[in-house]
């Protein structure tokens, strides 16, 4: 086969967990024999190489906000499709850059197309599928509710007017004079387009295939295939010696959803000779004043900072912890280091939401907990009683490898092309 993987960011511009999952996608593709070449996004580049992987960029669609019908940039995916002619193209990322307007017009060409939903936004607009930022929803879109939700983390916390701003987004000349308005409309006819246009919808963890179950996609249009780790990475012993001082680490990016504050103010409280704790950063242009209050703070507490680690440095990160924190606020479809710690034999501590439930056996391979005050308690707890991680390191055994992974999107890819 010959498979075309598409996403906006990939190496080495660009490193995270979707970034991951393409990469070894296309490593086990062509280590299986097959023919395979990433298309990304960059305004300056044409043709790029990484580890063996050959990689295609088209330009960025500049200053838009929204998916447009022409888009500006579909002459060069065009171009690139009909000179590379896969047998399958393989899109991981949902932007104004490159999204279901391309897919539209690609299927018109009679292009088979694969779209793998990797992060919340795929159905919410505000992105986090948190009601109202409080609790967890349901994902299904309802235009007064979705609306209004999203009018509020805008800022606008008055429900009386969200509703009178959400009723006068029915009218047409409303929605000219105010593009945010059309934001549920866009989103509804993106989920209309991945229904019945494009050929298979992946996702990354059981959650999300609710949530599309919910919106009305069929069973036989959807597939589950979840991250894993290089099967290099994954170790079947370790001897345990947990640290005194016991480390802790945070790996992410350094946005707010990612939680790193909640575990800064955790830090402030324990003692130095009892627990440190290291941060692998990525840093994230769109947040830059909360990325140097924390990066302030954690340097006023002692904490090891490191930053854009590659993934052989990531490994050994996680060699060098003894206990891995999540405290991500939002519904995660991984993270991909929850499978990283893992392999390493790291327990976890995360919140228990999103994939990290399907991911950590609670009280067994790490520990799922309810709210800010429960991470402060197990994490003082564990700090405390250090045998625990201990006991919960030991109990790490099976991990998803990419083997697993590729075997997975092979039989989906084989199953499109009879």
């Amino acid at each position: 086969m010959r498979i075309l993987l598409a996403t906006e960011y990939f190496y080495p511009i660009s490193r995270g967990g979707t970034e991951m999952y393409v990469y070894q996608l296309a490593k086990e593709l062509l280590l299986n024999g097959h023919e395979c070449m990433v298309l990304s996004l960059s305004s300056d580049l044409a043709h790029a190489e990484y580890e063996g992987i050959q990689i295609s960029y088209i330009p960025f669609i500049e200053d838009s906000s929204q998916e447009v019908e022409n888009p500006s940039n579909y002459k060069d995916l065009s171009r690139v499709v009909k000179e590379y002619q896969p047998d399958i193209f393989h899109l991981h990322t949902y932007t104004p850059s490159i999204g279901i307007n391309h897919l539209k017009k690609l299927s018109e060409e009679s292009v088979v197309t694969v779209f793998t939903a990797h992060i919340t936004s795929f159905s919410c607009l505000r992105g986090d599928l948190m009601l109202y930022g409080k609790n967890i929803c349901d994902g299904v879109l309802v235009e007064n509710r979705c609306m209004n939700c999203l009018l509020e983390s805008r800022g606008l916390k008055n429900s009386a007017l969200r509703n009178i701003i959400v009723n006068l987004s029915t009218i047409p000349l409303t929605k000219k004079l105010f593009p945010t308005l059309k934001i549920y409309d866009n989103k509804s006819e993106a989920i209309s387009v991945f229904k019945n246009i494009v050929d298979k919808v992946i996702v990354v963890s059981n959650w999300q295939s609710v949530v599309l179950k919910d919106n009305g996609f069929l069973e036989n249009k959807t597939s589950i295939c979840r991250q894993a780790v290089n099967s290099n990475d994954v170790i079947q012993n370790k001897e345990i010696v947990l640290s005194e001082p016991l480390k802790i680490g945070f790996v992410g990016r350094i946005v707010v959803l990612k939680g790193l504050h909640m575990l800064l103010s955790i830090m402030k409280d324990l003692p130095t000779s009892k627990a440190k704790l290291s941060v692998a950063a990525i840093k994230s242009n769109l947040e830059l004043e909360y990325y140097h209050t924390n990066f302030n703070l954690a340097k006023s507490l002692g904490v090891d900072w490191n930053e854009n680690l590659n993934a052989e440095e990531v490994i050994q990160f996680l060699d060098n912890i003894d206990l891995l924190v999540v405290p991500s606020s939002w519904l995660e479809t991984g993270p991909y280091v929850i499978f990283e710690a893992l392999a390493r034999k790291v327990p976890v501590l995360s919140y228990n939401k999103g994939g990290a439930v399907e991911l950590i056996n609670n009280n067994h391979t790490g520990w799922l907990i309810n709210s800010d005050e429960e991470l402060r308690e197990k994490l003082i707890e564990l700090v405390n009683d250090k045998e625990l991680v201990a006991n919960a390191s030991r109990n790490i055994q099976e991990v998803r490898d990419t083997k697993m992974l590729y075997n997975e999107m092979n039989t989906i890819y084989s199953s499109l092309l009879k």
